[in-house]
């Protein structure tokens, strides 16, 4: 006695799954199942495993002397250390600005590279003279201070400002969030020229240009580098 293989048929809008044999070995029980419906088959019993328990995936936590897994880049590491003399001077140009937040660092710039050229490098220069230097820096200050450009970094954001004279921060032209990228110092381009005229220069990523002085370039750096870590580090 041979068996057919297993196929399926369709009964009105069913389909049926029976196993096709020899028309004088179907048993009648067997054949009114199958029309009705049902298979001849025999029924597994699956017992769900209950002692597995559940998977739960949590968060790696790091140990307290661990690494945490992703390093922050080393741009946003703090190399230079602000002098006190400057975080009091940005202190001093937030309470003038009203604004509600904790001053890190400032810089005073200018809005285009020609001006820096012919102000900045006097001014740099005359602080150099002992005697009569800071009358001469206050002079060109007063006479210059139309295309200053103060920027201002606090715990939050980095603001730019226009400079009045005795370095009061006047009309607030620009306003970032600090983070990763925010600001790039120095040229963007190779030449050895460009790299010692624009060291101070300040790029903030929409595009906003201030150029610092040559000389005295660590009020840029101290900006640059408080502008590229986040809040609250």
């Amino acid at each position: 006695m041979g068996l057919a293989p297993l196929s399926c048929f369709h009964y009105g809008n069913r389909w049926v799954l029976a196993a096709q044999v020899r028309q004088n070995q179907w048993s009648s029980d067997a054949r009114q199942r199958a029309m009705c419906g049902h298979s001849i088959l025999p029924k597994c019993h699956f017992r769900k495993d209950l002692t597995t328990p559940p998977l739960h995936y949590t968060r790696r936590m790091d140990a307290p002397n661990e690494q945490p897994a992703a390093l922050q880049p080393a741009f946003q590491q703090r190399s230079i250390e602000i002098r006190p003399y400057n975080a009091r001077m940005a202190k001093r140009m937030a309470k003038r600005a009203k604004l509600p937040e904790n001053a890190v660092a400032v810089a005073f710039t200018f809005n285009n590279l020609f001006t820096m050229v012919v102000f900045g490098i006097v001014e740099d220069i005359a602080k150099l003279i002992p005697s009569f230097g800071d009358l001469i820096e206050m002079a060109i200050s007063l006479a210059s201070f139309y295309w200053h450009r103060v920027v201002l970094v606090t715990d939050r954001h980095v603001y730019i400002y226009r400079d009045l004279p005795f370095h009061r921060p006047g009309k607030q032209l620009n306003v970032f969030e600090r983070g990763p990228g925010l600001v790039a110092i120095g040229s963007p381009k190779t030449g050895w020229w460009s790299k010692f005229i624009r060291r101070g220069q300040l790029t903030f990523s929409d595009g906003t240009v201030v150029y610092h002085g040559i000389l005295w370039i660590k009020r840029a750096r101290y900006v640059a580098q408080e502008s590229n870590i986040a809040p609250g580090h």
